[in-house]
Parts: C-alpha cells; sequence; structure tokens
C-alpha cells in the first residue's frame, strides 16, 4: 500500500534540475528550435473550472427545494459530496500520484463545509431556536428537523465528516500553520451552528471572529512563506467564509439594526486596510486604499454611535460616542503594519477628529461634562503633539483647551454651584501636577512611545 504524502509537494517543484548544455552549437540548436508551449497553465485552468463546478453544484442545496425525500435526507445527501471528494483526493494523491489534482480535491472538499454549517444551523434552528423564527423565513431557506433526536444526529454525522475532511485538506494545504488554521476553520463554522438569528448577537461573534482572522493574519499567515501561494491564498480566504456567510444570511432572511451595518462597515474598513499593505498597488493606490478605509471607519463608528443610543445610551452623547470610536479605530490602524510616515498621519488624524466632536457636541448640547472630557481631551493631544513633533496635533490641543476653557469657565460663572467651579479647579491641578511629572520624565516619554509603537507594529 502506498504511503501518504506528507504535504503533497507539487513533483516539478521537487525534482532536481539539470543545466542545460553550454557550447556554440547548443546555442545554435537553442535558437532554432522554438520554445514550447507549456500545458500547465491549461490544466490549472481545467481544474478550476471543475472546482466551480463541484461548489456550484454544493451551492443550490442553500435553495434547492426538492419534492421528493425530507429535509434530512437531502442533507445527508448533501454530506455525502465532500466526504466522496475528500476520497478522490486521498485516491490521486496515494494512488495515482497526482498530487495537483489530490489539492484540488481536497480544498474544494473543505470548501464544502461552510454550505454544510448554514444548513446544519437551520436544521438546528428548527429545533432549538425561539419560536417564530422560521415562520420569517422564506420556503427554500427554510430546513426542519424532525424530532430533536433527528437535529442531533445530523449534528453528530456532521462532525463525523467535517473534522476529517478539514483535517487532511489543512495539513495538505497549510502545512506548517495546519493546526491554528484548521481549528479557526472549524470554530468559525461552529459559530454558523448557532441557533440564534439576532442581528447584534449574530454582529457580535462574527465581528470577534473577524477581528481574530485578522489578527492571526498579520501576525502569522501572512508571514509564512508556504502560505504566499495560490493555495495559501485560497486557504486563507476560505477562514473568512463563516463570518462573511453569517452576516449575508442575517441581510437576506432578517431584520437588520444598526449593529450588522457597524460590523459590515468596520470589517469593510479593516478588508481595505489589509488591502493597502500589498506593494503591487503602487503607493498612489495604497494611499488611496488607506483613506478609503477611514472614510469606511467613520461609517462605522456612526452606526456604533446609533447602536449604543438603542441601547439606552443619551442622544446627547452620540457624537463624542462616534469621534471616540473612530479615533481607537485609526489609533488601531495606525499602529499595526504601516509605514511610520502615514502611521503618524493616523493619529494626527484619530486626534483631531476626536477634539472635533468633543467641540461639536459642546455647541450642540453644552454641559460641564463635555467641557471637561474636551478640555481632558485637547491637554492630553497637546502633550502628544509636542513629544511627537505634529504641529497640527498640538495647534489643534491649544484650540480645544481654550475652547474647553471658555465654556467651562461660562458654566461656572452662570451656574454658580460646587460642581461646577469645583470641577474646573480640580482640573488646573490635574494640569499643574501633569507638567511637572513631565518635567520630571519628559526625556524618556518620547522614545517610550516610539518603542510602544514599534513593538505594536512588530506584531
Amino acid at each position: 500500500m502506498s504511503e501518504w504524502p506528507t504535504s503533497f509537494a507539487d513533483e516539478s517543484e521537487i525534482e532536481p534540475r539539470l543545466d542545460p548544455p553550454t557550447g556554440p552549437s547548443s546555442t545554435a540548436s537553442n535558437a532554432a528550435a522554438p520554445e514550447p508551449r507549456g500545458i500547465a497553465p491549461l490544466t490549472r485552468i481545467l481544474r478550476l473550472i471543475g472546482a466551480v463546478a463541484l461548489l456550484a453544484s454544493a451551492s443550490t442545496f442553500l435553495v434547492q427545494r426538492w419534492e421528493e425525500g425530507g429535509d434530512l435526507l437531502r442533507y445527508f445527501t448533501l454530506l455525502a459530496h465532500p466526504a466522496l471528494v475528500a476520497g478522490i483526493g486521498v485516491f490521486c494523491g496515494t494512488r495515482l500520484r497526482d498530487t495537483k489534482s489530490a489539492r484540488t480535491f481536497l480544498a474544494v472538499a473543505a470548501a464544502f463545509i461552510p454550505v454544510l454549517s448554514c444548513i446544519l444551523g437551520g436544521l438546528l434552528l428548527s429545533r432549538f431556536g425561539s419560536e417564530g423564527v422560521l415562520a420569517q423565513l422564506p420556503s427554500y431557506a427554510t430546513w426542519v428537523a424532525g424530532s430533536h433526536s433527528a437535529a442531533v444526529l445530523a449534528l453528530g454525522v456532521t462532525a463525523a465528516v467535517a473534522i476529517p475532511v478539514v483535517g487532511f485538506a489543512f495539513l495538505t494545504l497549510a502545512r506548517s500553520q495546519a493546526w491554528p488554521m484548521g481549528l479557526a476553520y472549524l470554530l468559525g463554522n461552529a459559530f454558523l451552528l448557532l441557533p440564534t438569528r439576532d442581528p447584534e448577537v449574530v454582529t457580535l461573534v462574527a465581528g470577534t471572529f473577524f477581528l481574530g482572522l485578522i489578527a492571526a493574519e498579520w501576525r502569522a499567515f501572512s508571514r509564512d512563506a508556504a502560505l504566499r501561494t495560490l493555495e495559501g491564498g485560497f486557504v486563507r480566504t476560505m477562514l473568512m467564509a463563516p463570518p462573511v456567510l453569517m452576516m449575508i444570511r442575517s441581510a437576506l432572511h432578517y431584520d437588520l439594526s444598526a449593529a450588522w451595518f457597524a460590523g459590515v462597515s468596520g470589517a469593510f474598513a479593516i478588508a481595505l486596510l489589509a488591502l493597502s499593505q500589498l506593494s503591487r498597488l503602487g503607493e498612489g493606490l495604497q494611499a488611496m486604499t488607506r483613506f478609503l478605509s477611514l472614510g469606511s471607519l467613520s461609517v462605522a463608528s456612526g452606526f456604533a454611535a446609533g447602536t449604543a443610543m438603542s441601547l439606552g445610551m443619551a442622544a446627547t452623547y452620540g457624537l463624542p460616542f462616534a469621534a471616540l470610536i473612530f479615533a481607537l479605530g485609526a489609533t488601531t490602524f495606525s499602529l499595526v503594519g504601516g509605514t511610520a510616515r502615514w502611521g503618524e498621519e493616523f493619529r494626527m488624524i484619530a486626534g483631531v477628529s476626536l477634539l472635533g466632536g468633543l467641540s461639536l457636541d459642546l455647541i450642540q448640547s453644552p454641559d460641564v461634562l463635555t467641557s471637561a472630557a474636551c478640555f481632558a481631551v485637547s491637554i492630553g493631544a497637546v502633550c502628544l503633539g509636542y513629544l511627537n513633533e505634529r504641529r497640527p496635533l498640538f495647534l489643534a490641543g491649544l484650540a480645544g483647551v481654550v475652547f474647553a476653557l471658555a465654556f467651562h469657565v461660562r458654566y461656572a460663572v452662570m451656574l454658580y454651584a460646587y460642581t461646577r467651579f469645583g470641577s474646573l479647579a480640580l482640573l488646573g491641578i490635574l494640569v499643574i501636577l501633569v507638567a511637572g511629572y513631565l518635567d520630571r520624565n519628559g526625556q524618556e516619554l518620547g522614545p517610550r512611545l516610539r518603542g510602544f509603537r514599534q513593538r505594536i507594529a512588530a506584531w
């Protein structure tokens, strides 16, 4: 019996290559003979067509409503597809020694799993979900298990098929990152099985998982040379399928909320930021993509503020809350994998936007808390702008200090109370104490801040 190849490496990549003969005769013959066209591009195209056909056949199960057989029988019919395709891949790798076809079949088999998870999630929802959820769904998207035991049986059989398929596929395609990527893929598909369709819960789960994938991508996956190939790119993209399907399912069949739009626009901002890291785009397109990511981040911040207000936050705090979320996001963007030049620009934009949001809110809904917050943030902007030698941030901070201080003094005069002049005195004391701290440690803060940013960028 043939041994299982550990990585299905392409034999053409490991065979030794002989140097061509040199000399006048060989040079003349090489010049006269036309270069033969390789067949590799054709076979790659054919494999791609076959993979698309297999995936398309599986996708029809998401909406197909056959007359014969129940939902469970149709689901088990689909479940046989990845098992059969993976078996063909193993046969190609061990018997036929066709490593390229083996990797293609295993990749397609693993790509079946999110389709299975969507349908299995419908079966579990029919028995373990809240009442009335199925009534919102169209008939083509409704999958019903006959009983609780039938739903649990489907879950067990799916696990018995999916875990080996994913294991073989990622051991073959991901190699050194097989374990973390395989476990992440299984975890993402497990989230598709949750028997809830609440938009806030779905957005929280999908968003958290997506952020985890992005962190793993920046810290590990993108640095692995084996994952920079076409197959590696396919596997890395495949990890995004479960959270994307969760959001699409909510968009198609359920009422959307501000949290859903915040999650989608935030994910789009992160995707644009990741795209801006590609050197092949050129400097101009990279810069445009980075600032488009800030635009998407601003949209996400607005919807995040809407979500907070729907949960009970006062409407008067909507604008500063959105400015705070945008500032935190822009600062985070500036710390992950970017150059120092545009990282500083992002931090400056974050600080100015936060000051602008607080100032506008102070004009719209003036109160002592907002003026105190604006004053404190402005002092921070003055310090950071000076330490980092960023004149726009420094000047914006000074303007914010004057603006917030004027409002606070106005309230202390017009509405005489201990809270008004007491808070103003407290702010003055804190500013003097901060100045003393900077006198003692100011020379060390600049290098510490730069070292912190370098450590974050090296993650």
